[in-house]
């Protein structure tokens, strides 16, 4: 997953830097109500894997919070902070859906799935807080797949 951020994060700079040059459309059509559910469903998004994030660096030793796991979450919060970033860019600028945003989630979901799998079958007895982790996942890559779907919604166009 701390590949797929790190690409993502390379490929959305460069995507918004394109963007900002852009003129943004008229507002009438542009922020609409998929705008703001997008908009909402990737802040609930972002939210997820900062508060993981802060809740492992308070329940272990400061020597123990810099390792994979939390460089992970680290990338990834701010993998879906430049996301959320682009979706509205992507959404008041161009006409069409984003093709690096549709990538993304979708490859998001599929190795969120796999990661998810992997706890679950290695895992024998969850205490309450993994427990706890383990729905703020869950909740997180519900709302990614309700994204994604959004993202598909064809925009009116303009003439």
């Amino acid at each position: 997953m701390p590949v797929l951020n790190v690409l993502f994060i390379g490929l959305a700079i460069y995507r918004l830097k394109k963007l900002q040059a852009l003129y943004a459309l008229p507002s009438l059509h542009t922020k609409t109500a998929v705008y703001w559910v997008k908009l909402t469903l990737a802040s609930a998004i972002v939210a997820a894997p900062i508060l993981e994030l802060l809740f492992t660096a308070s329940t272990q030793p400061l020597s123990g919070i810099f390792n994979v796991f939390t460089v992970g979450l680290f990338l990834q919060s701010i993998a879906y902070v430049v996301a959320l970033r682009l979706h509205h860019y992507e959404h008041t600028r161009m006409r069409k859906s984003s093709d690096i945003l549709l990538l993304y989630w979708l490859l998001t979901i599929v190795v969120s799935l796999v990661i998810l799998r992997t706890d679950l079958a290695t895992r024998y007895t969850l205490s309450a807080t993994y427990s706890a982790v383990l729905m703020v996942r869950y909740t997180m890559l519900a709302l990614t797949f309700v994204l994604f779907s959004v993202e598909l919604v064809p925009r009116k166009m303009i003439l």
